[in-house]
C-alpha cells in the first residue's frame, strides 16, 4: 500500500523479528532492490525504515566450450539469497530463469545482490555440481554485487538410460511410464526436480493474472519415458548422479515403488 509518494505501508507482519526487502519496479519494468534489513515486530507498534533502493544487475555468460553448437533446448536458472541469512529461516529471496541461445549464450537481469546460485541444462549436457555436503546435485556458486557479472557454466555430459519393462510372466510390456527426478539443492535447504523451477519472481508483482502452480514448474520431458512394444522406455538426458526411478502403469503395479542402479556418461 502507498499512503503517499515514496512511502510504502506493508500489512500486519507476525511478532518477532523478519527479514525485509523492497522491490520496486521502473517505467522499463527493470528491479530495484534494497538490502535486506531485520526489523523487530511487536503488537501495537508501528515501525518505520529507511531504505535504499539499487538497481539489479545482470547475469550474463555462456556454457562452456564442452558443450557443440548450436545448443539445444537449453535453459539456465539463477536463484539469489540474502548474504548472511540461512534459507531454512526464509529470508527474501529472487529466481528467474532463462532459455540458452543456440550459441551457448545467455542473459538474466533485474537481479538482486546475493549469495548467486546457477543451474543448466541442455540436450546432452548439464551443469557440473557445485558444493554441497549431501550426495546429490549443487547448483554452482557466486557472490553477485552491484555490478553485473560474466561467468562461464561449466558442463558435463548426461547419460542415456534404457529400462526393459515387463509383465509378471516374463514378456515385454508397452505404455509403462519411468520417470527420474534428479534433485537440486538450493542454500542448503530447498531441492527441488533439476532445471524445473522454470519461474521469475518478477511474475509475482506483475498487474498481469499469476500462472497456475503447474506453470511454474516445467519437469525436463528426458526426465520421463514410455516404454514401447518391445517394453524399453528410454530417458535419454539425465545427470550420471541419478541412481532410481519410479515405474507406473495404468494396469500393473510393480512389487516395489523405486529401483536403484549406477549409471556411467555415454551410457
Amino acid at each position: 500500500m502507498r499512503p503517499e509518494p515514496g512511502v510504502l505501508l506493508t500489512h500486519r507482519l507476525e511478532e518477532g523479528t523478519q527479514a525485509v526487502r523492497v522491490v520496486q519496479f521502473d517505467a522499463r519494468n527493470s528491479a530495484w532492490f534494497s538490502e535486506v534489513t531485520n526489523i523487530v515486530i511487536a503488537a501495537g507498534v508501528a515501525n518505520e525504515a529507511t531504505m535504499e533502493l539499487k538497481h539489479g544487475v545482470t547475469v550474463r555468460g555462456q556454457l562452456d566450450a564442452l558443450v557443440p553448437r548450436p545448443v539445444v533446448n537449453g535453459r539456465v536458472i539463477a536463484h539469489v539469497g540474502p548474504i548472511g541469512y540461512k534459507a531454512e529461516n526464509s529470508p527474501p529471496q529472487w529466481h528467474a530463469w532463462t532459455e540458452v541461445r543456440e550459441d551457448g549464450s545467455f542473459e538474466i537481469g533485474s537481479l538482486p545482490s546475493g549469495d548467486l546460485e546457477m543451474v543448466a541444462l541442455c540436450d546432452g549436457f548439464v551443469s557440473t555440481n557445485g558444493p554441497g555436503k549431501f550426495q546429490m546435485r549443487y547448483p554452482q556458486k557466486h557472490v553477485l554485487g552491484t555490478n553485473d557479472l560474466t561467468i562461464t557454466i561449466g558442463m558435463e555430459p548426461t547419460v542415456r538410460l534404457k529400462v526393459l519393462v515387463t509383465d509378471d510372466q516374463g514378456k515385454p510390456l508397452k505404455d509403462a511410464q519411468v520417470s527420474a527426478w534428479p534433485s537440486v539443492r538450493y542454500g542448503e535447504w530447498a531441492a527441488v526436480v533439476l532445471a524445473a523451477d522454470c519461474y521469475n519472481s518478477a511474475e509475482w508483482f506483475s498487474l498481469k493474472p499469476l500462472k497456475k502452480s503447474e506453470d511454474w514448474f516445467k519437469t525436463p520431458a528426458d526426465f520421463v519415458g514410455v516404454s514401447d512394444s518391445a517394453g524399453v522406455a528410454v530417458l535419454p538426458n539425465l545427470p550420471v548422479t541419478v541412481k532410481e526411478f519410479t515405474v507406473d502403469h495404468p494396469q500393473f503395479t510393480v512389487p516395489v515403488t523405486s529401483h536403484h542402479g549406477e549409471v556411467s556418461a555415454g551410457e
